[in-house]
């Protein structure tokens, strides 16, 4: 009962990543404030919350409006119980250890040191496992009570035990003994099939001495006090009270037996607090003493039958307690509870409708007609997960922000025990909860928080998604290393099964079939059909790229904003001048080089640049074999592709030590260009890299999604990807000289991508032409914000612009040009050889970057030829000729 801050007693050496919290009540602004920052400090991201419904319904919209974290940072449920919710859990789990406090506050500032408390805990590790099985029994308990969540919130809690291993050993017998030390064992107290009463009965010696009962919370007629004494007849019972708060047993008769006294005048009563002000009793304690032993009840239980039960009857609270058992120490004196006492009298204190204590607030729950039990949103679908309902029923969905004002209000018809529906709102973030009203306007269901699921998946504590949450954390910050991607990826990678296809497989479904698909599907097939856009939407949630990417994204947009209002304090202090000035003087102060210790460590570095960029290429080939379609992951990994190539060529070199004799080549990690093509330079890497991809987008389909957030969010990916194509073509064309070989790949590149990415309507449309240049020179001036490369640097904005303007007039003439091909089946093509001549071409001999690199033409060909008449392929020159002799 000591009044410290709860989370502060956590071992300083402890490393936890999941918490599973259970309250009464619940404080939003102290757990943000105080709770939740000092989880995080201590490396919790799985973070579930489980509050009585009631209690949270008071709280929601009532103190959250300045909340940060609500349905991001943690999930929050309500638990519909027949009486109350009423256990004070709080569960942490880690990889290799597992801890258990419990007591009797709540997560509210009063719960968590203002009032008189009682917490203990157990706690395990691999390597002392003995208290391990009382926190498994807890566990089990604490999964039994939240069974009916669904939802990210029940992931949510698979999370804990799949990252904990010693979550997952065997449970055994409950309600017994478990040996803690010599002079310690320790039982657990819960109602589940059988009463908290009941399970004490079992246990307890009949030859009882004493029982003092420190409790706020009595039944008015003192009826468990009468039960006590009836079991234990021989012990003298004394009760205290604290004068003007709680429930006391004002209506027990006297000459019942009991000795009331006053909590106020015990040692630990008669602490004060910093305001010098009485905390309120709280803490719920039952003290049994026997000759040589004695015995705490120590928990959430009050002294109420709704809490113990009866013989033949659960207690309708849903309540958890730990019976500990000791040999050798006197408990009081621990506790500051013994010394002199004096007498009191109870007394009516007008609390006798307090939610803690009654056991009968299902009859006011029964005004619900709907009790949701969670609320999830993926982008813009959000599903209400409730009881189930046996006939369907309209209701109105109303969406609240945290102040409690109405954002969005729908009809729906709920049936079953689960509804999902699409919902637009300019801001998804804003949401906070929901209600429903039936057709007249009447609350029919309790408040809850929704769930962001995108937010919270990133809460998993998978030893993977940590890396990435760490790594996300560092790339929108800037504090990353230059090769902490590629490592994340390359471990990642090395784990993984990568097969090599060097054809690509042609795999293209036609609207037709897709449309006879979706036609006359049975409830199993439509069933199959609704699992897998479930499953597709949680792949794009697990989705490392995409997160990687949108930090990658965030960080830029952060960057871009401050040159921005740079340039706008140079103009408002009218000095145009200074702002070219500051420019040059900031980019100077951003070169910096990358130290290496020695020769020997670029090597092994630059194999790794060239393992992340084979890798990808790896990917892709398997991706077409396979037949996958193209969704935002694929976009994701292509466009942090593009980027990596830029970082590794812009990034200057220190080295060091460099042995006598080594010489260094004074060059950035990624060279710039190189004419052989089995080199790892940026141009190779960026003609392999979009090579690769314009191979995705002519044999695999694109997406459509269903849901507006995805469909948003891939048009927003294709155009980043459009324009982060054309932009790395356009270095590569501008730091290439006098290759016309290598410019043509690039054009045929550049054509392949505005055919699949670039809008037909947006290159005829002149104002939106021009805005599509626009964005090339804001990309320009972020994509190289943080350019080292003085070579890439001196490519002026111009010089790139009219590249990519040169690439869309071509583009335009394509059906016009003699020198291209465009094939349904391998895109955009050069044509390197016209047979038997250009008049009468019979067949031709195609080229662009993606096909197979022909060291014998020094250039990337299709291996057979095409067929002018039927659009075949010829397997080669030598094999048409072997046919037509054999004629």
């Amino acid at each position: 009962m000591a009044e410290k801050k709860l989370f502060d007693e956590i071992p300083k050496t402890a490393e936890f990543h999941s918490v599973v919290m259970t309250s009464f009540s619940f404080d939003f602004y102290h757990f943000e404030s105080q709770v939740l920052r000092t989880l995080k400090t201590k490396g919790v991201t799985n973070i579930n919350l489980f509050v009585d419904s009631r209690m949270l319904d008071q709280s929601i919209g009532f103190a959250t409006g300045h909340l940060k974290s609500l349905s991001t940072s943690y999930s929050i449920t309500g638990i519909h119980a027949k009486g109350v919710f009423h256990p004070k859990i709080t569960l942490l789990a880690g990889d290799h250890e597992v801890m258990l406090l419990f007591g009797s506050g709540n997560i509210t500032n009063g719960g968590h040191g203002r009032n008189h408390e009682a917490f203990s805990v157990f706690y395990a590790t691999e390597e002392d496992s003995t208290q391990l099985p009382l926190i498994l029994e807890a566990w089990a308990y604490l999964k039994r009570i939240t069974k009916e969540v669904q939802g990210v919130s029940k992931e949510k809690l698979k999370w804990v035990e799949d990252n904990c291993g010693l979550l997952q050993k065997t449970i055994g017998p409950l309600h017994q003994f478990h040996t803690v030390s010599e002079v310690y064992r320790a039982l657990l107290l819960y109602n589940d099939e059988s009463s908290i009463w009941s399970q004490l009965k079992n246990v307890m010696p009949t030859k009882i001495e004493e029982i003092k009962v420190f409790c706020p919370f009595y039944d008015e007629s003192g009826s468990l006090l009468l039960k006590l004494r009836e079991q234990f007849p021989m012990a003298s019972i004394a009760a205290f009270v604290q004068e003007g708060k709680g429930i006391h047993p004002f209506k027990l008769e006297e000459g019942a037996g009991i000795q009331f006294y006053d909590w106020d005048e015990t040692k630990r009563g008669k602490l004060r607090d910093s305001k010098q002000e009485k905390p309120k009793l709280h803490a719920k304690l039952f003290w049994f003493k026997s000759e040589n032993e004695e015995y705490l009840i120590l928990g959430s239980a009050n002294a109420t039958v709704p809490a113990f039960g009866t013989d033949t009857a659960r207690g309708v609270n849903d309540e958890f307690s730990v019976l500990i058992h000791v040999t050798d120490t006197d408990i009081l004196k621990t506790l500051g509870l013994d010394g002199q006492v004096k007498s009191a009298k109870p007394q009516d204190n007008g609390l006798k409708d307090s939610v803690e204590i009654d056991g009968n607030v299902e009859t006011e729950r029964k005004r619900f007609l709907v009790k949701l039990n969670t609320v999830d949103l993926n982008g813009s679908r959000i599903t209400l997960f409730y009881n189930t309902l046996d006939e369907p029923i309209k209701v109105q969905l109303v969406i609240h922000n945290s102040w409690g004002e109405i954002l969005v209000t729908k009809m729906l018809s709920l049936t079953g025990d689960k509804t999902t529906t699409e919902i637009k709102h300019k801001n998804q973030k804003e949401i906070a909860f929901v209600t429903l009203l039936d057709e007249d306007g009447r609350l029919i269901s309790n408040k809850q928080p929704v769930n962001n699921i995108q937010a919270l998946w990133n809460t998993n504590p998978s030893t993977e998604n940590r890396k990435l949450l760490k790594l996300s954390s560092m790339i929108e910050t800037g504090t990353n290393g230059v090769f902490d991607i590629i490592d994340f990826y390359n471990t990642l990678q090395s784990n993984t099964n990568l097969g090599s296809n060097k054809k690509i497989v042609k795999k293209i479904r036609s609207e037709n079939e897709s449309e006879e698909e979706s036609v006359g599907l049975s409830y199993d097939e439509a069933i199959a059909k609704e699992k897998e856009r479930q499953d597709k939407e949680s792949r794009l949630t697990h989705s490392n790229a995409i997160r990687i990417f949108d930090a990658i994204e965030s960080h830029y947009k952060q960057l871009a904003t401050k040159q921005e209002e740079g340039d706008m304090d140079d103009e408002e202090e009218g000095n145009a001048s200074s702002s070219n000035e500051r420019d040059e003087g900031q980019d100077k102060k951003r070169v910096f080089s990358e130290y290496l210790y020695s020769l020997k460590v670029l090597a092994r570095r630059r194999k790794n640049i060239e393992k992340f960029f084979n890798n990808y290429d790896i990917i892709v080939e398997d991706l077409i074999a396979k037949g996958q379609i193209l969704d935002l992951s694929e976009f994701a990994m292509f466009l942090i592709t593009l980027r990596q190539a830029i970082n590794f060529a812009s990034t200057p070199l220190s080295i060091k030590k460099i042995a006598e004799g080594e010489e260094f080549d004074n060059q950035p990690l990624l060279h710039l260009k190189s004419r052989d093509m089995g080199n790892t330079s940026y141009s190779n890497i960026i003609v392999n890299t979009i090579g690769s991809f314009v191979n995705a987008l002519w044999a695999s389909t694109i997406e459509k999604h269903e849901e507006e957030y995805y469909t948003q969010k891939l048009e927003h990916y294709k155009k980043l990807s459009l324009m982060n194509a054309l932009f790395s073509l356009a270095i590569v064309k501008g730091i290439t000289t006098n290759d016309d070989e290598v410019k043509t790949r690039l054009d045929t590149l550049a054509y392949n991508i505005l055919f699949k990415l670039g809008s037909a309507k947006d290159l005829v449309n002149k104002t939106t032409y021009a805005h599509q240049l626009e964005d090339f020179l804001i990309l320009k001036e972020v994509y190289l914000l943080h350019c080292k490369s003085e070579v890439v640097k001196e490519l002026t904005s111009e010089q790139l612009i009219s590249f990519i303007k040169n690439w869309y007039e071509g583009y335009e003439e394509l059906d016009h040009n003699p020198r291209y091909l465009v094939s349904d089946e391998f895109g955009v093509c050069r044509i390197q050889k016209f047979i038997p001549s250009i008049e009468e071409p019979k067949y031709l001999r195609l080229a662009r970057p993606g096909f197979e690199y022909s060291e014998e033409h020094k250039e990337f060909e299709l291996p057979e030829l095409y067929e002018c008449q039927t659009g075949r392929l010829i397997s080669s020159l030598q094999s048409f000729k072997s046919q037509k002799a054999q004629q």
